[in-house]
This record gives structure tokens, sequence and C-alpha cells, in this order.
């Protein structure tokens, strides 16, 4: 194979299909294109989940103050520190 070869070379017989054929092909993305377009709906796609998860834990976080009262005034030791208190 020389260097001048193209495997396109058989495809087009005369300047229309060549045309045609080069029309085709520039509607269709590149290969960093896709990439990139992929990275930005990856991405918009962990926002969205942080954002879901987000709220979710700011409703969680909200329902646990409700019920915190009851602990208030008590203090709870952990059997490893006792020791330091006696």
């Amino acid at each position: 194979m020389s260097s001048s070869y193209s495997p396109f070379i058989p495809m087009i017989t005369n300047p229309s299909q060549f045309f045609a054929l080069r029309q085709k092909l520039s509607t269709q993305p590149t290969a960093k294109q896709t990439q990139l377009a992929t990275s930005a709906a990856a991405v918009h796609l962990i926002q969205n989940t942080q954002n879901v998860t987000q709220r979710n834990t700011n409703n969680m976080e909200a329902a646990v103050k409700r019920h915190n009262n009851k602990f208030k005034n008590n203090l709870f030791v952990h059997v490893t520190h006792e020791a330091r208190l006696k």
C-alpha cells in the first residue's frame, strides 16, 4: 500500500458523491464533541443527585432536631472515658 491510497477512493466515482459523503460526515459529531457531551451529561446527573441528597439530608436533620429535647439534660459517658471521671 502506498501512502496516497485512501479507502474512500473506491466509493467515490464523481464529485457529487464526494460532496454527498462530505455533507453526511460533517453532520456527525466528532469524537471530542461526543466525549464532551457525555462528560457534561455526567456532571449534570451528579449535580442533580447531590441536590436531591442535600434536600433529603436537610429534611432528616429537621426531623432529628424535633426529637432532641428528651436527651437535653442527660449525660452519656462511654466506658472508655468512665475512668477519667473517678
